[in-house]
């Protein structure tokens, strides 16, 4: 069985989602700060009359934010019925992927990699890492604030 992934970047990671969840992508809209929010929530974005949170990937992965990175491109999803803006340097291919060349996350990714990461696709020349972007909000019902990553600052691989 095929998946068709979304392919982005931020930093030097490449990663991939189900485009099945992918609403639009758009650049540069215009991010509104929100004292007091978590570090990496950029801000919100009025969204034709709603209002979405907009992730600031590097922040929120611990990757270094290039000083190239002028502007940033918005990929909406639809997260636990919410919608949620990942803020990423650039958008690639959907690339149609067979199940057969996904392999899971080793079991000795940190604890917060883990979460993050379901696996990846080994293509040539690089490693399409597979983002669970389900994990930005909370399961439980009664949750109404983003999942943040605490461990991030781990390494990626533990002994």
């Amino acid at each position: 069985m095929y998946v068709d992934y979304l392919t982005f970047t931020v930093g030097q990671l490449y990663f991939g989602i189900p485009s099945a969840g992918v609403l639009e992508i758009n650049k540069n809209l215009e991010v509104t700060p929100v004292p007091g929010s978590a570090k990496f929530v950029k801000g919100l974005i009025n969204l034709r009359g709603q209002l979405v949170p907009a992730i600031n990937m590097h922040q929120y992965l611990g990757v270094e934010q290039s000083q190239l990175a002028s502007q940033s491109i918005s990929i909406i999803l639809s997260v636990s019925g919410k919608l949620v803006s990942l803020q990423v340097d650039t958008v690639g291919d959907i690339l149609p992927l067979h199940e057969s060349t996904f392999e899971s996350a080793p079991s000795n990714l940190s604890e917060a990699s883990s979460k993050l990461i379901l696996g990846g696709h080994k293509l040539s020349g690089k490693l399409l890492l597979v983002f669970d972007y389900k994990q930005i909000f909370p399961t439980e019902p009664q949750a109404n604030q983003l999942n943040q990553p605490s461990q991030l600052k781990q390494p990626l691989i533990t002994n």
